[in-house]
């Protein structure tokens, strides 16, 4: 029997960890020169907060978002790591990249040493590292940059796992359990699903995957029993819950708050325009099965990735036969069973699956609706599950080839991870800029009002740009192509105020006002608080009174005029120094009502809020020719 060799085995290691790492890094290189978009445009670039310590302290201790939304997050660890690479490198996105690029590689090699400390053998650690380190998936947590939140509880959550000795492969003391409870910690202040932790404990101790019966055998027992471990991370949890509660005044975010285009699941609801929005009854669960299956479906083939997956990409399904949801009875039904029939004869199988399963359950919308239906980094934490059974098949299927079988099983391996790992360079860099994530959106989800929202606003602001360096012509063929995309945006979801407000501004600036109204009038009734909405309003039935006053219909006209004068005055009830509601309402008592000493003040009015105006020399002119007309009037 040849003596084992501890030399060569270290330096296997070094070799494995130097491939893993060159597998996690590698394909995201084109991560780098990714701005901050969507998400992190919010969280990191315009989150003044982060650029001093006390503002950054003042962040952690308060809601994730901060003022922008109440979303029911507390994430402290992320913030102020963030608020640290602003320290050393200011707004420069490459810092963050490459913060979050080493966190992935980290997350790698911890998977790999975790499944060596199940009992996997080299090869099935392996693919299980290189899977999950290639996998397009994952690309969203890397390249996003708000994705460090999964980066983190994703290390946090394996620093623990290793520190209780693989459950079963050797018995922690004390010291091993004060190391979890750190890991179980950092990893709970990074992202609310490492709440995963313990149930996923709890699960392995039960089942009992492997050779767990070797830590009763050890000395010391009482003090090294696994459900010690269950109490320590107990305790740590329910410290941090404590705290989130203290910060947040909740334990989550009420449903009724979140927005149904963004996540359908939640109850449904009548929009103000009378479209039903959200889940009916059991809806929510088969909606919730829908999105497993989906979700396994992008896994095993990521052809096909989008930066959204709300309103409407992916329709809710309508019957418990939809094929869908029967995919995720069966996806649910086989990760309960494999978890208790693989737990001796494919142990790491039935710790991936246990993996998979308490972790994707507290993100997918299954007890509660979260902030959003699915998104691509909310995979990160459970494809290490999913990793891990695929190094188990990898195990399985080695074991029972011979010969060419094998060889053959190893190219096909390579050259899946090879594929992966294009596919993985291709998605971060769709992450390049705002004009092809934009572009890669709309693509890939034509039916998210989302997307098509993004795309269209995207392509308003190049216009602006275009105008504001005296290109009229660019100007105008990008407001021309912005609008199909609201159109289309506004059609899958007419609530969506946004999209509206956006749509009328542009059909107005390209003259088409008759088409603006409708955007206009759906946006008025979706926020009857908006001025800027009530004025434009207001203007548009203006000129509906001098069209018909022109046509000889002066009935029509002064009806319209009438309509007008409400709405302009309704605006002013709301904002009575605005700008140009006031100068529409002058212009209604000078042209229509016939007192212009009305009009006058105004307009007198004007010039005092907004002494600067770039037409105040026109507005003094208007405003002294109304007050001769009113002092000449009997």
């Amino acid at each position: 029997m040849p003596i084992p060799d501890p030399g060569r085995a270290r330096r296997s290691e070094r070799w494995i960890t130097a491939a893993l790492l060159l597998a996690a890094i590698l394909p995201a290189l084109p991560a780098f020169g990714t701005p901050f978009l969507r998400d992190a445009e919010v969280v990191i670039r315009d989150n003044v907060a982060l650029r001093s310590l006390d503002g950054a302290l003042s962040a952690a201790a308060d809601n994730y978002w901060g003022d922008h939304v109440e979303c029911g997050l507390w994430r402290p660890l992320p913030l102020l790591s963030y608020a640290a690479n602003h320290a050393v490198g200011g707004l420069e996105p490459d810092g963050y990249t490459a913060v979050d690029v080493a966190l992935h590689a980290l997350v790698v090699v911890l998977l790999f040493r975790f499944a060596r400390q199940l009992g996997a053998s080299t090869g099935a650690a392996l693919v299980a590292g290189l899977v999950f380190a290639v996998h397009p998936l994952n690309s969203e947590a890397v390249a996003s940059h708000v994705g460090r939140a999964d980066l983190l509880a994703a290390a946090g959550m394996l620093c623990a796992l290793l520190a209780l000795g693989g459950l079963g492969r050797g018995a922690p003391g004390w010291r091993a359990r004060g190391i979890a409870a750190g890991g179980f910690a950092l990893a709970l202040l990074s992202k609310e699903n490492a709440v995963a932790l313990l149930p996923l404990v709890g699960a392995l101790v039960l089942l009992r995957p492997g050779q767990v019966a070797e830590r009763d055998a050890t000395p010391d027992a009482d003090a090294r029993h696994p459900w010690l471990d269950l109490l320590v991370l107990g305790s740590v949890l329910g410290l941090w819950l404590t705290v989130r509660w203290t910060v947040l005044g909740a334990f989550g975010r009420d449903p009724a708050t979140i927005e149904p285009f963004i996540n359908p699941l939640v109850p449904a609801t009548t929009t103000a325009l009378g479209d039903l929005r959200g889940a009916t009854g059991g809806q929510a669960l088969l909606g919730a099965l829908t999105v497993l299956s989906h979700a396994l479906g992008m896994f095993a083939w990521p052809a096909t990735l989008s930066f959204d997956y709300g309103f409407d990409h992916l329709p809710l399904p309508t019957s418990a036969a939809d094929p869908r949801v029967l995919l995720g009875v069966l996806a649910a039904t086989a990760t309960l069973a494999g978890c208790w029939l693989l737990r001796h004869r494919a142990p790491l199988a039935a710790v991936g699956l246990v993996f998979f399963g308490s972790t994707y359950v507290i993100t997918g919308n299954v007890f509660t609706p979260i902030g959003t239906i699915f998104a691509e980094r909310l995979m990160y934490v459970p494809d290490l599950g999913l990793a891990l059974l695929v190094g188990q098949v990898f195990a399985w299927a080695h074991a029972r080839g011979r010969g060419r079988a094998r060889v053959a099983l190893v190219g096909i391996t390579g050259a899946l991870l090879l594929a992966g790992a294009a596919r993985t360079a291709e998605r971060h860099a769709d992450w390049q800029d705002h004009e092809t994530a934009t572009a890669a959106g709309v693509a890939a989800a034509p039916r998210s009002v989302a997307m098509q929202y993004a795309r269209g606003r995207f392509l308003t602001l190049e216009a602006e740009a275009a105008l504001a360096r005296g290109d009229p012509d660019a100007a105008v063929r990008l407001y021309e192509r912005a609008v199909v995309h609201l159109d289309l945006a506004t059609e899958i979801a007419p609530e969506h105020s946004p999209s509206n407000r956006v749509l009328f501004q542009t059909l107005l600036l390209l003259g088409r006002e008759e088409q603006a109204r409708v955007p206009l009038e759906r946006e008025v009734v979706l926020n009857p608080d908006s001025v800027d909405a009530l004025t434009w309003l207001a203007r548009l039935q203006a000129q509906d009174g001098l069209r018909a006053r022109v046509a000889g219909q002066e009935d029509a006209g002064r009806r319209h005029a009438a309509e007008a004068r409400a709405t302009v005055e309704q605006a002013l009830s709301l904002d009575p120094d605005h700008v140009d509601a006031l100068r529409l309402r002058a212009a209604l008592f000078r042209d229509v009502l016939g007192d212009p000493t009305r009009a006058a003040a105004d307009l007198r009015h004007v010039l005092r809020v907004a002494p600067d105006h770039p037409d105040r020399d026109a507005i003094r002119a208007q405003a002294e020719h109304a007050e001769a007309l009113g002092a000449r009037k009997p």
